[in-house]
């Protein structure tokens, strides 16, 4: 059974947090994906950035991000894909309730076969995090890279890699509705350390926790690179300027939790 099975609905609805907008997908879209695209300096008509793209979203949990993809930036075509069942189940009942087109399937990122057609873009949000070891990481980038077409762009959301001790086992991140806790080596993470994060819903006060891995940002470029990507671009987070209390972001900025990749051939 995948982790998030048994805590599918409670993972949906840490997805209002504010900071998934405001820093999450802020970064994302106008630090990411406009940029690669040309589009840096547009300030209207999201609706059309990815007019004529197919589009396939790894790690689409309950189709978060793969709806926003279609429905806010006008994906042509796009797919999700995730290894729960759960989160599938969820996704695919909010497609049944609001129809916009997407196709949502179970499967291992590690173990997908080559699409009959391949994708402009791919996605993954919070995917690679679960690679165990430089192995599972190689596996994950080889399955991206055949459904990626030439020279097109491969975004990534991942945490773990950034930040030093002191973002680790302290409520510093609590009022984000979040911690994390790892065994720490004189201050440090080993590759393959594991990392447990413990998520909280305000709204009851119940809270949820699920196991990800620390790989070092020296694994990232080495398997991307071993891969073939000849581009690879670590990109930090940074929250909306008009959001109206933008301090209160300051912990997630100075200690980031998740980074941002761009990777291309």
């Amino acid at each position: 059974m995948a982790q998030y099975d048994s805590c599918a609905a409670d993972y949906v609805a840490s997805k209002k947090e504010g900071f998934r907008v405001d820093v999450e997908y802020y970064t994302f879209l106008y630090r990411m994906l406009l940029p690669t695209l040309g589009k840096e300096h547009l300030t209207a008509k999201l609706n059309d950035v990815l007019a004529g793209k197919r589009v396939l979203d790894l790690a689409c949990g309950d189709g978060h991000y793969t709806r926003k993809l279609k429905e806010q930036l006008g994906a042509k075509e796009i797919a999700g894909v995730d290894i729960s069942q759960g989160m599938i189940d969820i996704a695919r009942a909010k497609e049944a309730e609001n129809p916009l087109g997407i196709t949502y399937q179970v499967a291992d990122a590690q173990d997908l076969p080559s699409p009959a057609e391949k994708y402009d873009i791919v996605t993954a949000f919070y995917l690679l995090n679960f690679a165990r070891t430089s192995d599972e990481l190689k596996r994950m980038v080889q399955a991206i890279d055949k459904q990626l077409a030439d020279k097109q762009p491969f975004f990534a959301t991942i945490t773990n890699i950034c930040g030093d001790a002191s973002t680790y086992n302290t409520d510093r991140h609590r009022k984000y509705a979040f911690i994390r806790e790892a065994a720490l080596e004189n201050g440090r993470l080993s590759d393959g350390a594991e990392v447990k994060y413990t998520q909280f819903n305000a709204a009851d006060g119940t809270s949820f926790s699920y196991i990800t891995y620390y790989l070092s940002k020296e694994t990232y470029e080495r398997v991307f690179k071993e891969v073939g990507f000849t581009h690879f671009q670590w990109v930090p987070m940074e929250s909306c300027p008009t959001v109206e209390d933008r301090a209160f972001y300051d912990d997630f900025i100075q200690y980031p939790p998740a980074i941002g990749i761009i990777a291309s051939k």
